[in-house]
């Protein structure tokens, strides 16, 4: 009997204990498994549009002058970079991110040799602090700080309003013919009354919220050296130009509308 009411005392105390314990502990299981992590991994702290300034080394001394640079590392993994100074001089292709410690980019298109050629796969170190980052192999230095906006965002250049096909104007006869894929390539078909058709293609590149530079790569006619297309957007219509490598070398094309 004693052993009984002793069993029944003891039963009395603890079940009332464990359900305020243990409905405790589980309640904060549950917190825990709900509360988001807060931590990004470097590829997630990497995506975004970066700024700052390329540098040429040899083995691994400074070459020459820095000069102000762009380079976009997109959440889709593609990535840009291009010289504020020389639109024409570019790099792209696709990027990833290996143990915290280097980039490897895998190269499709490039007219900056120290950085690497068409088809090329370098791997670059970098060292991320904050919004800061510096990129480094022996023969080039990138040290960039981060933009607010991510280049994968339409907010930022807003590449959808600028897909699809354009036809341009210029008011004089001359009729322009252009199409922005998704791919961030563009083909151009121009053509005046009486005259042959002139033809191009190649590289779009963002370089402001509503300004591309369409950077070619082969073109029916010559062009001069650095030329370049610049294609703007206002007020729901765009404009399409030609830069010929120099600010007060620039030709309007037309009025393009879709």
């Amino acid at each position: 009997m004693k052993t009984r009411q002793l069993a029944s005392i003891l039963m009395t105390i603890v079940l009332p204990v464990c359900i305020i314990a243990c409905g405790t502990q589980e309640d904060n299981d549950r917190g825990n498994d709900n509360t988001p992590s807060l931590n990004l991994t470097p590829f997630e702290q990497l995506s975004g549009q970066w700024s700052g300034i390329y540098r040429g080394l040899d083995n691994g001394k400074p070459l020459g002058d820095a000069v102000a640079a762009t380079m976009n590392l997109m959440a889709d993994g593609a990535f840009n970079m291009s010289l504020d100074s020389d639109p024409s001089a570019r790099v792209e292709g696709s990027w990833a991110e290996f143990q915290g410690r280097s980039l490897i980019l895998k190269i499709s298109g490039s007219t900056i040799p120290r950085i690497g050629i068409n088809g090329k796969v370098v791997e670059p170190a970098y060292e991320l602090l904050g919004s800061s980052l510096r990129v480094t192999t022996d023969t080039f230095e990138l040290k960039l700080a981060k933009r607010s906006t991510d280049p994968s965002s339409p907010t930022n250049g807003d590449h959808s309003r600028f897909d699809g096909k354009w036809l341009c104007d210029d008011g004089g006869g001359r009729k322009t013919k252009l199409e922005i894929t998704e791919d961030k390539t563009f083909t151009l078909a121009s053509q005046r009354a009486g005259e042959r058709i002139f033809v191009s293609q190649g590289t779009v590149l963002s370089r402001e919220p509503a300004l591309f530079h369409l950077i070619p790569s082969s073109s029916s006619d010559p062009l001069p050296e650095r030329s370049f297309f610049e294609f703007q957007l206002a007020d729901g219509k765009a404009e399409l130009r030609l830069n010929k490598g120099q600010p007060t070398q620039v030709a309007k094309i037309g009025i393009c509308r879709k």
